[in-house]
């Protein structure tokens, strides 16, 4: 599906690493958990980031917020609408920092545990 410019600045925007195959799969689960709803997937190899610039997810949020991450999955998982209490407390510590810490564990490792 394509977007105008206009719906892509009124949507979010999910950037992931493109030639990571646990990145597409995830991808690929949000998308059909977000359906009908205003995200665009972007792979970030085709969209010129280099793998050195690259270690996580980005979400920029139609405000222009910027989100990495672990809190960038749990935002993008909030948009549903269910469980807004479950969203909330994924954002506090120690949920966060757990949350952190096993998210940049698997990214540092992705290539490795889940490559063809």
């Amino acid at each position: 599906m394509r977007y105008s410019a206009e719906e892509q600045a009124s949507s979010w925007q999910v950037v992931f690493d493109g030639s990571c195959t646990l990145c597409r799969v995830s991808s690929q689960f949000l998308a059909k958990k977000l359906a009908g709803l205003p995200v665009v997937f972007v792979d970030g190899h085709a969209a010129g980031l280099s793998a050195r610039e690259f270690t996580e997810m980005r979400v920029c949020t139609p405000e222009g917020e910027e989100l990495r991450g672990f809190p960038a999955v749990v935002r993008l998982l909030a948009l549903r609408g269910r469980w807004p209490w479950l969203w909330k407390a994924l954002l506090r510590p120690p949920f966060l920092t757990i949350g952190n810490w096993g998210y940049r564990l698997v990214a540092r490792f992705r290539h490795r545990l889940f490559s063809r």
